[in-house]
């Protein structure tokens, strides 16, 4: 049986490049207590927002922007936005 050794050389090559981006991958996702990830790759640190924020949450949620635009413009998760900001009443 006659084996190219380039071809397999090159098959190596592949396999070792799939398994480097699985591992990066992996890496990348299993950021643990660091803190988390948001949707634009925006390091959240796990701190509890000032009081600043919260009051920027209510006047947000007062004009009826949803919790989604909020955690998008203030770079927070939604979950924050919603912790914060589900107890204020709608002005319209």
């Amino acid at each position: 049986m006659f084996v190219d050794e380039q071809e397999a050389a090159r098959k190596v090559a592949w396999i070792r490049e799939i398994l480097r981006r699985e591992r990066d991958l992996k890496s990348r996702s299993s950021a643990g207590k660091r803190g988390h990830v948001h949707e634009l790759g925006v390091s959240m640190p796990n701190t509890p927002l000032s009081e600043l924020q919260i009051q920027t949450i209510h006047y947000h949620r007062e004009r009826g922007m949803s919790f989604g635009m909020i955690s998008e413009i203030m770079g927070i998760s939604k979950t924050s936005a919603h912790k914060y900001g589900c107890d204020v009443q709608l002005l319209f």
